[in-house]
């Protein structure tokens, strides 16, 4: 719903309704004993954007102590007030090493691509984005 201006800020207009949906399929034990398979799909249709989302994760145990898990994900955003749209893909892989009951060690790496396209009354374009990281830390359980 909208705002009234107030306090000098100035009125806020209403979204309207905005829908969110998604849904996940989960199974075990699909390519190795003690796997984890995941699938997921997104929509979203909001006042601005509508989006498509989905992603493939798996966690593999390797050892009694080591875990990997890769996954991908993917989206696309269509802009509803312009014409512009992004396309994102995340390639992902981490892994988990247990050192004690308590304490694991955690490494993922992973590549973000970023196609977009921009043409709304603002500003207008494309831009193409490539990144990596790389995340390291520890858990500790008390």
């Amino acid at each position: 719903s909208s705002a009234p201006a107030s306090g000098g800020v100035n009125a806020i207009e209403g979204s309207g309704t905005e829908w969110y949906s998604g849904v996940q399929l989960v199974g075990s034990d699909m390519l190795m004993k003690g796997d984890t398979m995941a699938f997921g799909l997104r929509y979203a249709d909001v006042a601005r954007f509508r989006i498509v989302a989905g992603d493939i994760g798996a966690h593999f145990p390797v050892t009694e102590r080591l875990r990997v898990d890769p996954r991908i994900r993917a989206g696309y955003r269509d802009d509803k007030i312009g014409t512009g749209r992004t396309w994102n893909i995340l390639p992902s892989i981490r892994a988990v090493y247990r050192l004690t009951s308590s304490t694991e060690l955690d490494f993922e790496a992973g590549r973000n691509w970023i196609d977009q396209n921009i043409n709304d009354p603002v500003s207008q374009g494309s831009k193409d984005e490539t990144s990596w990281y790389l995340n390291v830390g520890y858990r500790f359980s008390f």
